[in-house]
């Protein structure tokens, strides 16, 4: 019999547990639907963003456990600097690596990578053509617990690219030699790829292989690997010590500009991203630069056939179970007539009897009429004397005040009757004065016995998002006709497998001068009231929360017979050439509340426009109409909220001082952020920067107030010289503050020194973003010259 291995059980437990522990920890409300900078993001986006993190957490163990050097490429790069994390219209994770650092990896990552995740490159697989390799965490869709839990509910296939940084030839003979031999070498790809190669072609071109570069080609192994592989060594001909600059050779192949001094990949820095922090080049402003430009702009415009990139594996998932399980399909009957729950409508009909009654009123004594039809009228104003009266006695009962003046107008209107039927030429006009004084006191009375003021109930799903409601609600508080209410909904966030956590209510978290009422505190089916705002859209189709399932607009649209819904959020406007934006525009568009909701408020006649559009596309060009009349482009309700809370910030006292100036004028205010990472690398010349922007300004204290703030986003400094170099940065951030001219600001006070700042002067950064987001002025500062005139 064989032996119970106990260690082995134990080593199982321990190696499950350490894997635990390395898993990325995300808040609940990170994966919700948002807006970044503008842009909507999805929250599926959202759960794939953390699957590549995960998989970038496995890589930098693997890196640091064996001292790998990587860096953050491409859009990632930038989104590191200028946005703290993904780039919020980007999807996918670049990482770079110089060749030696690549060979280890990949030598290294097959023992060490996690069971699911494999490499693929064109070592690993003959049909692959790139000159990079992916690490990727499954080959298909993947719905097991134990996959939705490790990459946080993606079911989808993610994965990170590694580029590799190879060196140029260090003279410009050497360089065409190299290109000539790499081009010949993958024009034999392209030839095979194409099928373009006879037999006596195909012979000529293995022999000038062998014979050129003294290898053997294997015949019955893949040619074309065989010559991929040969690329990639080409690729590598040059070594750190014989070369003066660096370059992806896949591009430098493209474009002979895109080359780099190699001292701009000699150090790295790790800086925050999303929940974590990844690697970058220490010159990482150098780096941007060459590769962007001013890359302090965004731009959000791109094509969408790839985007999102897992968009192939969501067709896929429909075609194999035949549906995607994590977004709405249309229904036609959610447009349908809504089912009537619960008790006739008694107020409303109320409310609608005594507006018909002093309608009739109103006809009655406004024209002259002949017998017949005064017969007529008089007829119709005692029914609904009498139907109103009925239907308060149903409500409140038998004796009412109300019902008795009901029934000393009905004898008025008995008293005209019979006047007009015995051509008694009777006295109209005192007959109807009567009747209007008596029609007044049956409205008062009706008012006082029962409420009759419009009833508007406000559904916020989280205290958060209660701007978005805020102008709509204090416009209802202020109607004397009308009544409002404060109903928080109760939610909860989902786990990974979409099954529900703990049920959550922000009841507590709204302010104290908005009275709120619990949401099973209330009579929904015996007020029904006339309109519901609601703010959650997804009903039970949300990746990260859902709200109680009492709350989801197919339910909630029996209760009202208006039902509203205003987005909780507010993006830039949307452009027909903004494909990416309105792609995931549609994650929120096409969503139950929107098809169950008799109005929805968007935030302008542009966006107006998108959602008919995309709504048409969803449900059908026999739709239009329907949307046409829905959605209403008048504005969200959070720039009224924005305009209407727009006070003096409460700034510290010591603020205020260098802020106003004696006579209580306000000083033009500049921030002024250095970052760090440029004083790692720039050293000397980013202190001399900073002496001279101080020298410039301290001149001006009486008309310029200036905010410095120290971008300190890197891990640790890396050389003795920095260490150096941030002490002297310590000794003039103590003169500054001892000196008291200007405000230092930590980086807790970011966002209050962004909102009181007339423009921005630095380095570039996150900092720089939320300006150039607040339309701030923002001007990026030049190391390389220490004149700061331009600050006059």
């Amino acid at each position: 019999m064989r032996r119970f291995d106990v260690r082995a059980v134990l080593n199982a437990d321990r190696d499950a547990r350490h894997a635990k522990e390395r898993e990325m920890k995300f808040s609940d409300s990170y994966f919700e639907s948002e807006v970044r900078e503008g842009f909507f993001v999805a929250g599926m986006m959202k759960r794939a963003w953390a699957a590549q993190l995960e998989i970038l957490e496995d890589v930098d163990r693997i890196c640091r456990k064996h001292g790998i050097t990587y860096f953050a490429d491409w859009g990632t790069l930038l989104g590191a600097v200028r946005h703290q994390g993904f780039i919020p219209w980007d999807d996918d994770l670049d990482i770079c690596m110089k060749r030696k650092d690549y060979h280890r990896f990949l030598s290294i990552a097959p023992k060490e990578l996690p069971e699911n995740c494999y490499l693929h490159n064109i070592h690993t697989d003959e049909t692959y053509s790139e000159l990079f390799t992916r690490v990727l965490n499954s080959k298909q869709i993947n719905f097991s617990k134990d996959f939705l839990e490790k990459y946080h509910g993606c079911p989808y296939g993610m994965g990170i690219d590694i580029f590799v940084m190879d060196y140029i030839a260090p003279d410009l003979d050497k360089e065409k030699e190299q290109l000539e031999l790499i081009r010949d070498v993958m024009g034999i790809v392209e030839e095979l790829d194409a099928g373009m190669l006879s037999q006596e072609e195909l012979h000529s071109k293995i022999a000038w292989v062998e014979e050129g570069f003294g290898i053997e080609i294997d015949l019955h192994a893949s040619l074309r690997q065989q010559m991929l592989i040969l690329a990639e060594k080409l690729y590598a001909l040059y070594q750190e010590e014989e070369a003066s600059e660096i370059t992806i050779m896949q591009l430098f192949m493209m474009n002979e500009k895109y080359r780099m001094p190699k001292s701009f990949y000699q150090e790295s820095i790790r800086i925050p991203f999303e929940t974590a922090s990844i690697p970058v080049p220490a010159a990482y402003d150098a780096v941007l630069d060459h590769k962007y430009g001013s890359y302090m702009a965004s731009v959000k415009r791109g094509g969408s056939h790839d985007y999102p990139f897992y968009r192939k594996q969501e067709e896929t998932m429909v075609q194999k179970i035949g549906e995607n399980p994590y977004t709405y399909v249309y229904e036609k009957e959610a447009l349908n007539a809504r089912t009537d729950k619960g008790p006739i409508r008694v107020k409303k009909q109320m409310r609608g009897l005594l507006c018909t009654l002093e309608k009739q009123l109103d006809e009655l004594t406004g024209g002259k009429w002949d017998q017949e039809r005064m017969l007529i009228m008089l007829a119709s104003c005692q029914e609904t004397a009498i139907m109103l009266g009925t239907t308060i006695e149903e409500k409140r009962g038998e004796g009412t005040r109300s019902v008795g003046k009901l029934e000393e107008y009905c004898e008025l209107i008995y008293q005209v009757h019979e006047a007009v039927l015995k051509q008694e030429n009777p006295d109209l006009e005192r007959y109807y004065h009567r009747m209007k004084d008596k029609m007044e006191e049956v409205r008062e009375t009706v008012k006082e016995e029962t409420d009759l003021r419009y009833e508007v109930i406000f559904f916020p799903h989280m205290a958060s998002a209660w701007g978005f409601m805020e102008s709509v609600y204090q416009a209802a508080k202020s109607d004397p006709d009308c009544v409002a209410y404060v109903i928080p909904v109760p939610y909860f966030y989902k786990n990974a497998d979409q099954t529900a956590k703990e049920m959550q209510d922000d009841s507590h978290l709204f302010p104290p001068d908005v009275p709120i009422t619990k949401y099973d505190a209330f009579d929904y089916a015996g007020h029904c009231p006339d309109i519901m705002y609601i703010q959650n859209p997804y009903d039970e189709y949300d990746m990260a929360m859902s709200v109680h399932p009492f709350f989801y607009s197919s339910n909630l649209k029996n209760y009202t017979d208006n039902l509203v819904y205003i987005p909780p959020y507010q993006t830039d406007e949307i452009m027909e050439q903004d494909f990416r934006a309105i792609e995931n525009i549609k994650y929120c568009c096409a969503v139950p509340g929107v098809m169950h909701a008799d109005r929805v408020i968007v935030q302008s006649e542009n966006m107006r426009r998108i959602y008919i559009n995309i709504l048409t596309d969803f449900a059908g060009e026999e739709t239009r109409e329907i949307w046409e009349e829905k959605i209403l482009g008048i504005g969200s309700p959070k720039t009224d909220w924005d305009s209407a809370v727009k006070t003096v910030m409460d700034l510290p006292e010591s603020w205020k001082k260098i802020i106003f100036k004696p006579d209580c004028s306000r000083k033009k205010v500049i921030m002024y952020v250095t970052s760090d990472a440029i004083l790692q690398q720039q050293k000397e010349d980013a202190l001399k920067k900073i002496k001279s922007v101080f020298a410039a300004l301290e001149e001006r204290w009486d008309e310029i107030a200036l905010i410095w703030m120290t971008d300190a986003s890197t891990e640790k400094v890396p050389s003795d010289d920095c260490s150096r170099i941030f002490l002297e940065r310590k000794k003039l951030e103590d003169e500054y503050k001892s000196k008291a001219w200007g405000i230092y600001a930590d980086r807790d006070e970011a966002e209050m020194a962004v909102s009181i700042c007339d423009a921005y002067y630095g380095d570039g950064g996150h900092i720089a973003q939320l300006c150039v987001r607040k339309n701030i002025p923002v001007m990026i500062q030049n190391i390389a010259s220490a004149d700061a005139s331009a600050l006059h």
